[in-house]
């Protein structure tokens, strides 16, 4: 799937000034995070914005509140960001590969979508099935997608979704909790799509299966972006 290139520089632009626009000295350290998640995110390690923010240790800024330092963090984020959005004004800095931004996003899009048709079914009735479907679909496209970008695999389809989980545990991409995990919403995921409707009726394990989701696609996007140097 292509990103429009326009509709994606909005939106870090957005999102670069709503961090920009947080004056909060004790929000620093989440808006330095935010900041360079988005760089990592959208542009990848190989320039010199990222560059510039990973040589800031994360252990110095946690000790703001003990040197009154937090003022002259808090501008460099500030003006970071600033020059961060003057860059993609012109065009400075290069996208990262469109499936490289598709693995990060697809799977929380899917999990928005699913999120919409619980919201639907919780105010006017039906059944959550495919909540469930859905949620599997955006987990394991996103799963795939990161087994290749590892090298696990050589094409996207290669083997069945408990191969990958399985290359990805063997590899220390995710730990025995979430092996877990993701064979217990795997299984949610088949019995919808094979009409056992009965084990995925509640909405209440509905809801609960999308924020438990949503967590571990933050924690393995949050892996990534410590890892990836």
């Amino acid at each position: 799937m292509h990103v429009n290139q326009n509709t994606l520089r909005e939106s870090i632009k957005a999102q670069l000034n709503d961090i920009k626009s947080d004056n909060n000295e004790y929000q620093t350290i989440a808006r330095f995070l935010r900041t360079k998640q988005i760089v990592y995110k959208y542009f990848g390690t190989n320039n010199e914005y990222y560059k510039t923010i990973s040589a800031l240790d994360i252990s110095d800024l946690s000790k703001f509140y003990s040197n009154n330092i937090s003022s002259s963090y808090a501008l460099f984020v500030t003006n970071f960001t600033l020059s961060l959005i003057d860059a993609i004004d012109n065009d400075l800095l290069s996208f990262r590969a469109d499936t490289e931004i598709r693995a990060l996003e697809v799977a929380g899009e899917f999990i928005d979508y699913a999120t919409r048709i619980l919201d639907e079914i919780n105010n006017e009735g039906g059944h959550p099935a495919a909540v469930f479907a859905l949620a599997g679909i955006g987990l394991e496209s996103f799963l795939r997608q990161l087994a290749l970008d590892k090298g696990l695999i050589n094409v996207i389809s290669e083997f069945n979704f408990d191969r990958i989980i399985d290359l990805l545990r063997q590899h220390s991409i995710i730990d025995k909790s979430d092996l877990k995990n993701l064979r217990v919403w795997a299984d949610y995921r088949n019995d919808a799509a094979h009409g056992n409707f009965d084990k995925v009726k509640s909405p209440e394990l509905a809801e609960n299966v999308l924020q438990s989701i949503r967590l571990f696609l933050q924690k393995i996007e949050f892996s990534l972006l410590a890892t990836d140097k």
